[in-house]
């Protein structure tokens, strides 16, 4: 709470939304509180240390919040931070710290997302066909 008040004076413009932040973190709303950190993730401004904000504040309760909204969050702000976390650990830290249910959570989307930007458009795979019943019996009599 501490963390939001100080960055709330040091970032007036965002003095607003961290106060929203303190609000749902005291009166635990959990979900709530996701859902307004997903929002702020993906329109902080560009110049915004994301990666302090997860060490110090998200970090803290993210075995609070909900899963599958803390693992775009956390995605989203190892995708954009590009540097170094605090103490030198790489860009993608956050992944390990989750808890484990997050952290499966966000190797599962990010496995999936990789997949699918890897896959070639221009080889659409084949479509599955199902035989009916009757097909698969008259084909067994013959």
């Amino acid at each position: 709470m501490q963390y939001l008040e100080e960055q709330g004076e040091k970032i007036p413009a965002l003095a607003e939304t961290f106060a929203k932040f303190g609000e749902l973190y005291t009166a635990r709303l959990w979900h709530q509180l996701s859902v307004e950190l997903r929002a702020f993730v993906s329109a902080a401004p560009a110049d915004y240390d994301l990666a302090s904000f997860y060490a110090k504040f998200i970090k803290s309760s993210e075995d609070k919040l909900t899963p599958l909204l803390l693992a775009h969050t956390v995605t989203a702000i190892a995708g954009r931070n590009e540097g170094t976390w605090e103490g030198g650990e790489s860009a993608r830290a956050p992944l390990s710290h989750c808890h484990p249910p997050t952290a499966r959570l966000l190797y599962a989307y990010r496995a999936r997302h990789t997949r699918a930007a890897t896959h070639s458009p221009s080889s659409p795979s084949a479509p599955r066909t199902h035989q009916t019943s009757k097909a698969r019996w008259t084909s067994s009599k013959m």
